[in-house]
């Protein structure tokens, strides 16, 4: 990937992610889940008032599948972290970028704003260039694409590569 495109996608996440106050305590997993649960718990801990801003790589890849247990508060407002660690360090975040996709083909788009919405297919097109170009997963690029038409993301082709 381009270090220019990314550091100016890095920018852009910044920019439209504003760092506004994180899920607490009791906002971090879903309604429901399983209570006192060690691994949710760790979770939460970990999560709770702290700023996607300050999630490393290292983190995105060891909480990796927080993801399906955040709740849409928590999902919304940690989603920026996941795609700029994705972009830091793909190989760190490891299978982190594939729980993601997966997972934004499932929330509901009107959780973002337009803009955020624009950004997170900006985030989409560079991965799948970057899958096109690395990994050339078929269900990757198949989750991929259908979370890029639920958030409504233009520019992206059902074969081949993403477009500009």
């Amino acid at each position: 990937m381009d270090p220019g495109c990314i550091g100016s996608l890095i920018e852009r996440i910044e920019a439209e992610f504003p760092e506004h106050e994180s899920p607490g305590w009791d906002e971090v997993l879903y309604e429901g889940h399983y209570k006192n649960d060690p691994e949710l718990e760790e979770i939460r801990q970990f999560f709770a008032g702290r700023s996607w801003r300050t999630v490393t790589p290292q983190d995105v890849f060891r909480f990796r599948h927080a993801l399906s247990f955040f709740s849409a508060k928590a999902f919304v407002y940690f989603t920026p972290a996941w795609m700029r660690c994705c972009l830091l360090d793909v190989e760190a975040v490891d299978t982190a970028v594939d729980d993601l996709v997966w997972d934004l083909e499932r929330k509901d788009p009107e959780l973002w704003s337009e803009g955020q919405r624009r950004t997170i297919c900006e985030w989409l097109r560079v991965m799948d260039r970057w899958n096109t170009e690395h990994w050339e997963s078929a269900l990757f690029r198949a989750s991929l694409l259908r979370a890029a038409r639920k958030l409504g993301c233009r520019c992206m082709k059902s074969s081949g590569n993403a477009t500009s």
